[in-house]
This record gives structure tokens, C-alpha cells and sequence, in this order.
């Protein structure tokens, strides 16, 4: 039995976290078998991936293939040691950012072909693909107000944010399984409601507890 795989996608800052355990944390509440992951950094592997490539104390520049490749080496060991086995034996995965966010980040957002990252990411991911994706919408301008911290992607700057933000309008219009929330001005608990409420109109059963 397959379980369920619900993925948060959105720009820095908008709350893709906050969700993501909101959610895992309702559906544990209900006695479902839950796993709470994110990208990059779901494993020891991508730990050390992730430090890499967030890491801003001056580390040798990156280049755009090489991002691109640590990012699916990243998935790919997300993918078969978490994801895949979570999936087999029917349990619920919620991962905070997947493949959508290297099609907008190394993507439309930096203007190199997206089509080359979504067939990398295809062979890494083992055709593994969200039956739904909640991308949390709030205007860049009021995102990159809300960092602190800055990363190398964060220091990018508004005008990268801007292309991250309509990356992923565009790709809300071309995936269906994409759904669009726009969550400016709203409190944490009022966009859970939504998203639970959308959960519960494809998936009924999930309010009645564990399978």
C-alpha cells in the first residue's frame, strides 16, 4: 500500500517550515504514520550537502552544475533511504521543499534550462513525484523582509527572489498537483486550516484517523 507525499514549496521565508510541522503534527495527532523531512539536508549525506551549499563564510563559489548536481545527490539519498521505503510501507511524507524548488531556485530564477534540472532531478528522484504540493504564496519583497540570517541563496538578493516567486507561479499554471495559497496577512493557524482543509477534500479519510 502506498502512502501519501505532500511537499511545501514557497520563497524564503514565507513559512514552508511552520507548515510543514503543523501539518505532521496534526496527522500525528490522528494516529497516522508520519515522517517529517526536508531539502536539502533529509539525511547525514545531505547534512553535509546542505552545510555546503548554505554555508556563507566564503567557501569556493560554486558552479551552476555543480549546484545543480549536489542538489540531486542530496534527493537522490533523501529519495531511497527515507522517502521511497516511507512511501512502501504506506506512510504519510511530508518534506519541507522537493524537486519544484531546484526547477525555480537552478532554474527559471538563475535563466538555465529548466528542462536539463527537471531530467537530472527525474533520474534522481526515481520518478518519485508529490500527489500534492502547497505552494505558500506572500509577494518577494515581503519574504526577504522576514530573513535574518542570510545564506548563500538568500544573499541573492530581492531581484532573485522576484524570479524565484514567479518560477513558481509559472509552475503552479503548468502542474496540476501544484495548489496556490496566497497566506500574506495570515497566521499561521488560519493557512493550516486551509491546507488541512484542501488535504481532507482529496483524501477524506484522513480525519478519521489511521488506516
Amino acid at each position: 500500500m502506498r502512502g501519501l507525499f505532500i511537499s511545501f514549496e514557497g520563497c524564503d521565508g514565507v513559512g514552508k517550515t511552520t507548515q510543514a510541522r503543523l501539518l505532521a503534527s496534526r496527522l500525528r495527532a490522528l494516529n497516522h504514520d508520519v515522517v517529517l523531512t526536508r531539502e536539502p539536508g533529509g539525511t547525514q549525506v545531505g547534512l553535509a550537502i546542505r552545510q555546503w551549499l548554505l554555508d556563507s563564510s566564503g567557501q569556493e563559489p560554486l558552479t551552476w552544475e555543480a549546484e545543480v548536481l549536489l542538489l540531486a545527490a542530496d534527493r537522490a539519498q533523501h529519495v531511497n533511504n527515507v522517502i521511497k521505503p516511507a512511501l512502501e510501507r504506506g506512510a504519510i511524507v511530508v518534506s519541507d521543499r522537493y524537486v519544484d524548488s531546484s526547477l525555480v531556485y537552478q532554474g527559471w530564477a538563475v535563466d538555465r534550462p529548466v528542462d536539463m534540472v527537471r531530467e537530472i532531478n527525474r533520474f534522481a528522484t526515481q520518478g518519485i513525484v508529490p500527489d500534492i504540493t502547497f505552494f505558500l504564496a506572500v509577494p518577494p519583497e515581503e519574504c526577504f523582509g522576514r530573513l535574518n540570517e542570510a545564506d548563500k541563496i538568500e544573499q541573492r538578493g530581492l531581484t532573485f527572489q522576484r524570479k524565484v516567486y514567479e518560477g513558481y507561479r509559472t509552475l503552479v499554471r503548468e502542474i496540476p498537483r501544484l495548489r496556490s495559497l496566497n497566506v500574506a496577512g495570515e497566521s499561521a493557524e488560519a493557512v493550516a486550516a486551509q491546507i488541512w482543509d484542501d488535504c481532507l477534500k482529496h483524501w477524506p479519510w484522513l480525519a478519521q484517523g489511521a488506516r
